[in-house]
């Protein structure tokens, strides 16, 4: 909130070194972010840098607007210290370049200075936090307090530090003395590092039940440690957590009653009943097998956490931001579906709000007949209908914004290969940079078309096959860009379906606007082969009708006929409506698989599998050839007969082994092409300074 004053330097030694005073312009500014108090602005119009990056950790599940906004309006790039932290950051409107640098653990924490605890017990819990109620030590306290007596031979070893907002010495106020175990308390802020690596070594369990966190350092240097490490399943640490090699203690979503007195933020309120039973299996299972597998595969992930690659990840972004810098002084017009019912608005929903911030002003310039979803933003202009032919309104209002880049996402319902050439002839007749992507090609004759096509400064498939169609048009500067896939966080599929009341039956998954090429019907005939091996099998199928496309509502009726006509209404639940992304991957997780069994279709990839993907379960796919960009991820079968779906399903459900590799497929899939990771793909395109890369997938 402030700088240093003399007071300041002369009582932090460290700061003399770091702080100046001299006002100077520098290549690159990093801006610690926190502490703040808010709602103040952080002044970062006054920093004098070339390229200016903000670093921050972060537990709530929102950050202030007024922050974001300034974040957005200063800043070239944000890092962050977990996924945690970064979709925060894109929840509460966060649009610039962002980063997960992760966080670094000291690994020279392996040598220890002695010191020496007070408590003679043999088996020790240990809890280090500042003591804030975002710690969840007071559900500690009470768990612990709850569970054990002092007959037994525990003690829970607490260490803190003084400061206003501590909860411990009042919770221990509270607790009943007469028959409570042993609690020690040390309340030093002057430990070193080496004496910290004592008490993880002379300790037996580390138990952080916190309600939110930016990374969860101790809960990484336990793991280093080897110790058994017991923290709750949500935020920061789940970046290095997982069932595999810690104890997750469930919870519950609930207002979070912090200092920071936010509105609408939430965190996790750990599960004290899971917590008890936790503990009390390491007190009364010390040394067994599956606690000391969990601890070895915890050591090996906490190796990797380590400050080298945490600062070649910095190093990667600024360069990265560098070259994109000049866009924040140029404006992109995007020329799209948007806000409606139809995959190519969803993709450019998925990719355009996280990159806004790095342009000076967006606009989408979209279709006025479209079935709008939600209220229009100021930044979207309708201007263009299906079967358009001139543009004269998009190029009337683009010429009011006046755009340094184009972007046009073209698939061929939307207009004639005539009407795209014209557009672009328009555009680079203004000295516009043209970025078109092609969703699907028509089938007809490219090279009727390549003179004006091909003054695009660059264009865009998404897969191998629609490359050499265009190749063959004799069309070139054409890069494959893979379809972005948004990240989730996975969730437990028994505790849904408990919470749901539904068993523990198969249940197999859809999704995706209703099409008559999407194997639908096919999966109703294939559930009826299942249902006699699953009587209870239930099939979710999570497809909107398209209200834009004449057969969608003639399919759904049909799909509704057949379940009627094979007696399975026990067994299918539609989702018709057009729902939020977050709902369709919650349904989704009910799932023990995901089934797009789809008949040859013509677009260059499927939105639809990318969502599947992000539900973190298998997907079981055709051969078609819109699921060709995809690699070795996914299960294929060869086509989508209902006998071939079965056994598909079958074979997924019988062999974990199978199973699991295919989950393992989709899991680095997943990490490898976040939208995060294309949204910075695709400002690289925009920059002029960029030189086009050879055809071929681009990766960062």
């Amino acid at each position: 909130d402030r700088l240093p004053t003399k007071d300041d330097l002369v009582k932090y030694p460290l700061l003399k070194d770091l702080y100046t005073e001299e006002k100077r312009n520098s290549e690159v500014a990093i801006i610690n972010t926190f502490p703040k108090t808010f709602p103040h602005s952080f002044g970062l119009e006054k920093i004098d840098a070339d390229i200016k990056v903000g670093y921050l950790a972060w537990e709530e599940s929102v950050f202030p607007r007024k922050i974001i906004e300034e974040f957005n309006r200063e800043l070239h790039g944000l890092m962050v210290t977990s996924e945690h932290v970064l979709q925060v950051m894109r929840n509460s409107g966060l649009t610039i370049p962002i980063i997960n640098v992760s966080e670094g653990i000291n690994q020279n924490l392996l040598k220890s200075e002695e010191y020496k605890l007070k408590t003679k017990k043999s088996y020790k819990f240990l809890h280090i936090s500042s003591g804030l109620p975002r710690k969840g030590v007071d559900v500690l306290i009470k768990a612990f307090t709850q569970e054990f007596d002092n007959s037994e031979d525990v003690a829970l070893v607490i260490k803190t530090y003084r400061n206003e907002s501590n909860i411990i010495p009042g919770l221990l106020e509270k607790v009943d003395k007469s028959n409570s175990p042993e609690i020690e308390v040390i309340n030093d802020l002057n430990l070193t590092e080496g004496q910290i690596a004592s008490l993880y070594e002379q300790s037996d369990s580390v138990v952080i039940p916190s309600r939110a966190e930016g990374f969860g350092l101790p809960v990484a240097e336990a793991m280093l440690k080897q110790i058994p490490v017991v923290t709750t399943g949500y935020s920061g640490q789940m970046d290095f957590v997982s069932d595999e090699n810690a104890w997750l203690i469930d919870f519950e979503l609930v207002k979070a009653e912090s200092q920071l007195d936010l509105h609408n933020s939430y965190w996790a309120e750990p599960d004290i009943e899971q917590l008890k039973k936790t503990m009390r299996y390491l007190f009364e299972n010390k040394g067994e097998l599956e606690i000391n597998t969990k601890v070895e595969k915890a050591y090996n992930t906490a190796r990797t956490l380590t400050w080298e690659s945490s600062s070649q990840k910095v190093v990667d972004f600024i360069e990265y931001l560098e070259k994109i810098k000049p866009l924040k002084e140029q404006k992109l017009a995007v020329i799209t579906t948007y806000n409606s019912k139809c995959g190519i608005a969803e993709y450019s929903r998925d990719l355009y709000p996280l990159i806004e911030g790095a342009f000076e002003d967006v606009r989408y310039f979209a279709n006025s007949d479209a079935e709008i979803v939600f209220k229009d933003n100021e930044k979207i202009v309708r201007t263009w209908e299906y079967s358009e032919k001139d543009f004269t309104s998009t190029l009337s209002e683009i010429d009011k914004f006046g755009p340094d880049v184009v972007h046009i996402q073209y698939n061929g319902p939307f207009y004639s290969l005539d009407s795209l050439s014209n557009l672009i002839k328009e555009l680079k007749n203004r000295k516009i940079k043209v970025l078109l992507t092609i969703h699907s090609i028509p089938e007809v004759n490219l090279k009727k078309y390549s003179e004006y096509l091909s003054q695009s400064d660059k264009i865009i498939v998404h897969s191998q096959k629609d490359f050499e169609k265009l190749k063959r048009g004799g069309l070139e500067n054409i890069e494959i860009f893979t379809h972005g896939v948004k990240g989730f966080p996975d969730e437990n599929k028994q505790k849904l379906r408990q919470k749901l009341e539904i068993g523990k039956t198969p249940i197999i998954a859809s999704h995706g606007l209703i099409h008559e090429h999407k194997g639908l019907l096919e999966i109703i005939d294939a559930l009826k082969i299942l249902k006699k091996d699953f009587p209870e099998i239930l099939f979710l199928s999570i497809n909107a009708v398209n209200t834009d496309n004449s057969t969608s509502s003639a399919v759904f009726n049909q799909m509704k006929e057949k379940v009627r006509e094979n007696d399975l209404e026990d067994n299918v639940i539609f989702v018709s409506d057009f729902i939020e992304k977050q709902e369709i991957v919650k349904l989704l997780h009910l799932a023990d698989l995901i089934v797009l069994p789809y008949s040859d279709l013509q677009e260059g990839a499927s939105g639809a599998v990318r969502y599947s993907f992000a539900s973190q379960r298998p997907v079981i796919i055709s051969n078609s050839a819109i699921f060709s960009d995809l690699g070795d991820v996914g299960y294929r079968i060869n086509d989508n007969k209902p006998q071939t779906i079965a056994d598909g399903v079958k074979a997924l459900l019988a062999d974990n082994s199978l199973y699991q590799n295919e989950l393992s497929k989709v899991r680095k899939y997943i990490e490898k092409n976040s939208w995060e990771r294309q949204s910075r793909e695709v400002l690289g395109m925009y920059s002029l300074n960029v030189t086009p890369a050879k055809a071929g997938v681009h990766s960062l």
